[in-house]
């Protein structure tokens, strides 16, 4: 069976940022925007900066699936579009918010056991928004199968987190400029790896990177 590297993800997510740079840099700043111009609006504590604070929350989720779905268009081949952003429907934002909030609790009782078991599920359901796009998956039924794609291949795939981190911290040395770059190539590797696992192609150590 063939196997995923970190060179091939990243060889892919590449190609297809750069083929499709602009679009994808004017979504990254765009979601940046909003969320920068919404924490200047909600400078107090009241209850005016819980609704915006919300409000915000709730259309940053709705851009980033369609952030997703764009980057899973364009892996498939597909045309994307700067509209792409704002084409996903209600049910699929109210799924999507459902399963955030079903993760962040199961994540927060690993945290509170320990640190360990928060992480790998973290890493074990952080597929589920890219299943209930690709697949249309009701909530509990993307988070069971994001943790069946992922089962074996954890520590792996916090190895590929942890290589994605030091990614985008360069692009916050590099005057936050980077994250332009940075913050979409992630979700390229991202929706490479989700495929390829998908797939069932394994995944070589992390380590392989410097060898081949």
């Amino acid at each position: 069976m063939n196997k995923l590297s970190i060179k091939e993800a990243f060889g892919s997510a590449w190609k297809i940022f750069s083929t499709n740079v602009w679009i994808f840099v004017g979504s990254t700043a765009f979601i940046g925007a909003v969320s920068f111009i919404s924490d200047k609006i909600s400078n107090d504590k009241g209850l005016f900066d819980f609704i915006i604070g919300l409000a915000t929350a709730v259309l940053l989720w709705w851009l980033y699936i369609g952030f997703i779905r764009m980057a899973m268009t364009a892996h498939a081949g597909g045309s994307i579009s700067f509209e792409m952003l704002f084409g996903e429907k209600g049910t699929t934002l109210w799924h999507y918010i459902v399963a955030v909030i079903l993760s962040a609790i199961s994540v927060l009782i690993g945290l509170v056991l320990l640190i360990v078991p928060g992480i790998m599920l973290q890493i074990g359901l952080m597929f589920v928004p890219f299943l209930i796009l690709d697949k249309n998956m009701q909530p509990v039924a993307a988070l069971k199968e994001s943790w069946r794609l992922t089962k074996g291949y954890k520590w792996k795939l916090f190895g590929f987190l942890c290589i994605l981190i030091l990614v985008n911290i360069a692009g916050i040395l590099a005057a936050f400029v980077g994250l332009l770059v940075s913050i979409p190539l992630s979700l390229l590797v991202l929706t490479y790896v989700y495929r390829q696992l998908e797939k069932g192609v394994q995944m070589e150590p992390v380590a392989s990177v410097s060898t081949q």
